[in-house]
């Protein structure tokens, strides 16, 4: 299985709108549309933009609620995925992806559950705080930001299919990533 994220090369700073206020995901819709959402506790909004940064509009999601949304993906067709995955505490329940269709505005979501994490979760097994997604093949690939105590430099990958059909899953594998700490 081949996962790929975008490659950039950009030399250029490019301001972002003052509605982009925590920037935490971003994602190119195709050459000339970026797509961002700001981070945990924000608007349930996507604003899209212009290679310059300038805000061509802003979707906000009904039935959506930005809890910590951390990343966000595209299918390369019509779909978006955000991850409202962010769980810094490695305490959150109610963690889901929603999917929002560019081209008929619809808003579906789905839960998500680690099938390996105990609540309340041990302190040298706090690695459930997700940092970025990436959609491949009617999957969604989470990467792990660990807070474990004492730090062991892993990231945890888990998959979940975009009909929601897992909602329980558990790690396909994991990386080690080094001992520098968070």
């Amino acid at each position: 299985m081949d996962i790929h994220s975008q490659v950039l090369v950009y030399d250029e700073k490019i301001p972002l709108p003052p509605e982009v206020i925590e920037t935490s995901g971003m994602e190119w819709i195709n050459d000339s549309i970026w797509v961002t959402h700001n981070d945990s506790g924000n608007e349930a909004s996507l604003y899209f933009l212009d290679k310059k940064g300038k805000l061509i509009s802003t979707v906000k999601l009904t039935k959506a609620y930005n809890n910590d949304w951390e990343d966000i993906s595209f299918d390369g067709i019509s779909t978006i995925f955000i991850g409202d995955l962010g769980n810094n505490l490695n305490n959150r329940k109610n963690l889901k992806i929603y999917s929002y269709n560019i081209n008929d505005s619809s808003v579906n979501s789905f839960p998500v559950n680690y099938a390996d994490q105990k609540f309340p979760t041990p302190e040298k097994n706090k690695n459930f705080d997700c940092e970025a997604i990436v959609y491949s093949d009617k999957n969604i690939f989470a990467f792990t930001k660990n807070y474990s105590e004492p730090f062991n430099g892993y990231t945890k990958l888990y998959s979940f299919c975009i009909d929601g059909s897992d909602s329980l899953v558990s790690p396909i594998d994991s990386f080690y990533l080094g001992d520098g700490g968070l």
